[in-house]
């Protein structure tokens, strides 16, 4: 294995010190590193010598300036755009141009009229002591008139309230009754929702600034919009806390599509399914009436509510019921079939957003006899934008790929066909030379298990491939495809890279989540290992160039794996990865992750516990090379947590393969990350595995990048 670390890089000392003994149900754990969670200085100090160690091994590597100038050059070839919004007469979207750091925020006057940028946050919030500032979240009024939306500093989430006049390009200034006008902070993905009069909004607001209680005892604010007077005005909503039942609940608030009830969902922690209520929405202290006691998704049309909850067979069904008449039956509007992951009402129908065979679909249901047309599709992908404007019933789609740039396209209430709309023209850095395949994965416990395979289109499978295998496994959250054009370039000089679906994820529906769900997270270990040996077996690669990867949660599946059998893997690369579950609880993200990863307070919360903890398992063994990142302003990691599985690998591994921690001073989660950071985070991931894994054999000549900007839907 090539890429090892040179004799002039210095090894760094361990960290051990203090050991810290606790004691669970009888089942010890000692914890050497407990003074990273309590030291901050000490911590910080050697956060640094980590990341001089870490520039150091970059820095030896052959073609690491390259890899970081082809990276930059590649996401420079298009603009990136996330989250559509209907708003009136206008399209919002957010745009990072290539010319930019972060995304602004753009109008585009339909069909196809002029664009303008309503917010660039590094004119308009430029922060004395900020390396960058950017839009976390947004919502635009029904009738595009005003913006509500948040800006954090450095990646860190925590977001300030602001609300633009998109007409006279004007910021209203936000207060609360008897308060002179201030900042409104403490907003993390407020789940901003707008009256159908667009003059009035709800959202949530954290309680507290820091500590265990800082996602506890969410609140929910009604802000109300005074244009003439230029300001607005926030109260709280304080008999939606008469339907929490403790501080991990997080309400979910919205308005029904004609402005008379004020909906809540109430979920529990990070739970999947909320129990939904509704009242009049201008009586307070009205009795709320209960929709839903297991909803993942709702939308209350008139005096109907439609509720999207997991059915029989966890891949979810949609039933309406009657606001006036309660002992009018249910109607099942939609079940038995593919797995439902959200909907639009539309007139006279629902559209339904779907996953089948971990590929997107989208489906039309016609009312009142349920008849079912699927929506055509130019190609497999996922549906990562869902827009919807209530005023016409016609929805944006945002279609990607692995391989395949995002396409924003039209359906229109009334057509099961897409139209492009041509406002994200392919990338000119697609390749016709890779291609996905997806395979079907026989589990050790018989179940069937769908992985992508991205691959050149010439790719033999003699074993001589580098892989990287990465997967998730948690929340029931699917892993989507995405184009990314380093990656694809990447796997176009020879390399594969795989998605293992494991369960614990979102891609069977509810039944595959909670088979992942407390000690199932065995299973979803389990899962990426069958993945992994799928991989040699079938020829893809070989056990000495196969690499894994994981990302935030998805640490845990990837370095579960690592730590249970750390032969099986000739590298790791851990992004932002929680590490060690027993001491989550314990801090500011902790206690709403409780009902997914276990407590210390309960046998049977310890047990999956014990499963997950990463840190716990590490023993003395031949380690693979090792690179963990992290973010000093995460909101969602604390910093503790990817540094102590650096300490513990590089104290207890045998090997003499380098445990590398890349620390990014100015970001969080990755969330609100600059082009440039984006860049060179994966621009460094890249190099590692191509310093530790043995290069990919000479390949044919690559085929020619096409140019895709006419291009036809089928």
């Amino acid at each position: 294995m090539t890429g090892l670390l040179r004799p002039d890089i210095p090894r760094l000392p361990a960290a051990r010190r203090d050991p810290v003994t606790d004691t669970y149900h009888g089942i010890t754990v000692v914890d050497p590193y407990r003074w990273m969670e309590t030291d901050g200085d000490a911590l910080g100090s050697w956060l640094e010598e980590q990341s001089r160690h870490f520039e150091h091994f970059l820095k030896a590597q052959p073609g690491q300036a390259e890899a970081r100038q082809l990276c930059a050059r590649l996401s420079a070839a298009d603009a990136h755009v996330v989250n559509v919004q209907y708003g009136g007469g206008q399209v919002f979207l957010l745009r990072r141009d290539v010319d930019a750091p972060t995304h602004r925020l753009v109008a585009r006057v339909r069909p196809d009229g002029e664009e303008r940028v309503v917010v660039d946050p590094a004119v308009r919030h430029a922060e004395d002591g900020a390396h960058h500032v950017s839009i976390d979240w947004y919502s635009a009024s029904p009738d595009g008139r005003f913006v509500a939306y948040g800006v954090s500093a450095n990646g860190s989430e925590l977001s300030t309230l602001y609300v633009v006049d998109v007409v006279r390009g004007t910021w209203l200034p936000v207060s609360v009754p008897g308060a002179a006008p201030g900042r409104m902070t403490r907003l993390r993905h407020p789940g901003i929702s707008w009256h159908p009069d667009s003059r009035r909004f709800v959202y949530q607001r954290l309680g507290a600034d820091s500590g265990t209680a800082k996602y506890q005892n969410v609140r929910t604010e009604m802000c109300e919009i005074d244009s003439a007077n230029g300001k607005a005005t926030t109260r709280p909503l304080d008999d939606i806390g008469d339907l929490t039942t403790g501080p991990d609940d997080t309400p979910v608030v919205t308005f029904s599509d004609d402005g008379r009830r004020l909906v809540v969902g109430i979920r529990p922690g990070c739970e999947r399914t909320c129990s939904v209520h509704v009242r009049p929405v201008d009586a307070p202290g009205a009795p709320w009436q209960q929709v839903s006691d297991a909803a993942l998704a709702w939308h209350v049309a008139g005096d109907e509510a439609y509720v999207l909850d997991p059915g029989e067979d966890g891949r979810g069904r949609i039933v309406a019921r009657s606001l006036t008449d309660d002992d009018a039956p249910l109607t099942v509007v939609f079940d038995k079939g593919p797995v439902v992951e959200d909907f639009y009402a539309v007139d006279g129908a629902l559209l339904l957003r779907c996953l089948e065979g971990g590929s997107s679909t989208v489906v039309r249901v016609r009312r009142p006899l349920g008849d079912r047309e699927t929506v055509c599709l130019p190609h497999l992908g996922s549906v990562t934008e869902w827009a919807h404007d209530p005023a016409t019933g016609e929805c944006l789609i945002g279609l990607s790929s692995w391989t395949r740039s995002l396409r924003l396209l039209r359906v229109t209430a009334d057509s099961t066909d897409c139209t492009d709309t041509g406002w994200i023209p392919p990338s000119g850095v697609e390749r016709q030379d890779v291609m996905t395949s997806t395979v079907t994965v026989v589990a050790s416990d018989g179940v069937e298990v769908p992985m992508t395979v991205v691959h050149r289109v010439d790719q033999l499978p003699d074993g001589t491939a580098p892989a990287l295998l990465s997967a998730y496994g948690f929340f029931g959250i699917t892993l989507r495809a995405a184009f990314n054009p380093a990656v694809v370039e990447w796997v176009a000089a020879g390399r594969v890279w795989a998605v293992a679906h494991v369960r614990g994820g979102g891609e069977g529906g509810e039944r595959w989540a909670r088979a992942g769900h407390g000690t199932g997270q065995e299973r979803s270990i389990a899962d990426f290992l069958d993945c992994a040996d799928h991989l040699v077996e079938a020829g893809w690669t070989s056990a000495d160039r196969l690499a894994a990867e994981g990302t935030s949660a998805g640490g845990l599946t990837a370095a579960g794996a690592m730590v249970r059998s750390p032969d099986r893997f000739a590298a790791v690369v851990l992004r932002v990865p929680v590490t060690t579950t027993l001491r989550l609880e314990m801090h500011e993200n902790g206690p709403p992750n409780i009902p997914e990863y276990g407590t210390v307070t309960t046998p049977e919360g310890l047990a999956a516990l014990l499963v997950s903890d990463v840190c716990r398992r590490v023993t003395t063994a031949p380690y693979p090379p090792v690179l963990v990142t992290m973010g000093l302003h995460d909101p969602r990691v604390t910093t503790f947590q990817p540094a102590k599985l650096v300490a513990h690998l590089r104290y207890a591994s045998t090997s003499a393969h380098p445990v590398l921690l890349r620390v990014e001073e100015h970001a969080g989660h990755g969330v609100g990350s600059t082009k440039s950071q984006l860049d060179n985070e994966i621009a460094d991931r890249l190099t590692f595995l191509n310093a530790v894994l043995p290069q990919p054999d000479a390949v044919g000549a690559p085929l020619p990048v096409p140019h895709l900007r006419g291009e036809q839907l089928k």
